[in-house]
């Protein structure tokens, strides 16, 4: 008979060494040590290579829940942009060439619209300036920058710096900074829509332009205690979202563009999308899939689709399963746990506890944990379901603030809730087992500045039975199949042949 397993992922939890700045050093979590001591953990590779990124480019959650559902090493499209753009592919590709065409026969404005960052967790500033330098070869007429600002998987304040490297020289007559917002606001994924809508007018607005130089008025909001990601939507040219434009979207990252696209293209609520004006003929299209049912929402890089995810196998075998997520976290352990698809799978079961409305958790780092931890209880005492997996989004999300003090409330409410959790699943016939997607709230200062982006240290993976061996180390890549094993299932030829355990399950 098929074991059942829970499957916890505790998003941003890294393991490092290093005590100082390390919130899970500091925090002591009894719950966790006593895990780590009966059960030692393999310690997981979930970086560059092993989770399909090019050297130097951070992971993230997409990255992360990706290799976990996938069991094997999925290429993302990063890597593939930055080949196409290393080999001067780029520059020739056909969906460039349609952006073209559309506006030399339209006479409209190109807009490229994305996060301004340097970290390559959901954009990289590279992808920008290639873009520009395909629209100048091109002799497109007009370009106006929308750049969202990072603040979270750079350093709080560094966009000020960054425009004044990477943008200012690429500047022209043609090339203008239009809008700079932060992305709080302009990439909500919480349904926050008054943030879409008001990013939303600033594009499309022709009105309230600012004096200042871009690059001044950062400096002006941090000297009033502002950084980056909570900059207000701002217009610094004339050069509005209008009839007959296009729009590209140079985030390869999707989940924090839906919003803002679904705004853009008449899928928002009918409330929020009652003040949104809409140009007319406005095209749009995007550096990587957002949605597969965006049909209207042209495509400059065809995504990678792992089949047979660990979802799917299980599915395949008949099986029901749990999904349960705060917002923030939702579509990591549905879309992107699922190999980038939207729909459930036969039997999946999926429940999104709401995320509370605050743009910065420092304030309240339980977030919706205890709803999350009480959903899965209950389901655990069920017992309808063979797989249950849980986000438990506090370590991330948490640390991205770079509060010290709310960081390690963060870690002892993650220990908390694993307190309840793995006794949950161990009185309910449940093996429990336990990792990461990527690093984070372990370094969460560096060079005397707060840290607040991901990190490239390991991450751990427990499975809390007393019968079961891990090898030492390993890889994001190989917890599917080690899943599938300790579930008495043989992992689909997808996948890697490597599991993690030392004998038989």
């Amino acid at each position: 008979m098929p074991a059942k397993i829970l499957l916890l992922i505790l998003d941003g939890w890294g393991l490092s060494s290093a005590y100082r700045h390390n919130a899970i050093a500091a925090a002591r979590p009894p719950f966790w040590q006593s895990l780590v001591e009966r059960y030692p953990p393999a310690v997981l590779a979930a970086k560059e290579d092993a989770v399909g990124l090019p050297p130097g480019c951070l992971s993230g959650s997409e990255v992360g829940h990706m290799t976990i559902g996938a069991g094997r090493v999925v290429w993302h499209s990063v890597a593939a942009i930055d080949r196409a753009i290393a080999s001067g592919e780029f520059y020739q590709k056909e969906e460039l060439r349609e952006v073209g065409t559309y506006l030399r026969a339209s006479g409209g404005k190109l807009h490229l619209m994305g996060l301004l960052s340097t970290g390559g967790i959901h954009a990289h500033v590279n992808h920008l300036k290639a873009l520009i330098e395909w629209a100048n070869r091109g002799e497109i007429g007009a370009v106006a920058l929308h750049l969202f600002l990072d603040g979270r998987d750079m350093p709080p304040a560094s966009a000020a710096e960054l425009l004044e490297a990477e943008i200012t020289p690429e500047l022209s007559d043609r090339v203008r900074i239009a809008t700079l917002s932060g992305r709080s606001i302009a990439m909500d994924r919480t349904e926050r829509w008054e943030r879409t809508l008001l990013t939303w007018q600033t594009l499309t607005s022709q009105s309230g332009i600012s004096a200042k130089r871009p690059a001044d008025h950062l400096r002006a909001q941090y000297r009033e205690g502002i950084t980056d990601e909570f900059v207000q939507p701002i217009r610094f040219d004339s050069a509005a979202v209008r009839d007959n434009d296009a729009i590209v979207c140079f985030n390869f990252r999707a989940d924090r563009m839906r919003q803002l696209v679904r705004l853009a293209t008449g899928r928002a609520p009918r409330a929020v999308q009652a003040h949104a004006w809409l140009p007319a003929s406005l095209r749009l299209w995007s550096l990587t899939e957002y949605d597969d049912e965006y049909a209207d929402v042209l495509v400059l890089f065809s995504p990678e689709r792992p089949v047979n995810t660990v979802g799917e196998w299980i599915a395949k075998q008949g099986m029901a399963q749990f999904r349960c997520a705060e917002t923030e976290k939702y579509a990591h352990i549905t879309y992107f746990l699922n190999g980038g698809r939207e729909d459930s799978f036969a039997r999946e079961e999926r429940l999104l506890v709401p995320s509370i409305g605050l743009s910065n958790y420092a304030s309240q780092p339980e977030m919706s944990l205890w709803e999350v931890t009480a959903m899965v209880e209950r389901v655990l005492a069920a017992g309808r379901h063979e797989f249950v997996v849980a986000n438990l989004a506090n370590a991330d999300m948490v640390g991205h603030s770079g509060d010290w003090t709310a960081a390690i409330k963060a870690v002892r409410a993650v220990d908390a809730a694993l307190s309840r959790l793995v006794p949950a699943a161990q009185a309910n016939g449940y093996t429990a087992a336990i990792t990461s997607d990527h690093g984070n709230i372990e370094c969460m200062a560096n060079n005397g500045e707060p840290h607040t982006a991901h990190t490239y240290n390991d991450v751990p993976f427990i499975v809390a039975n007393p019968n079961i061996r891990l090898e030492p180390r390993g890889a994001l890549y190989q917890v599917a199949p080690t899943i599938l094993r300790l579930m008495r299932l043989t992992p689909p030829e997808e996948m890697t042949r490597r599991t993690l355990l030392t004998g038989p399950a």
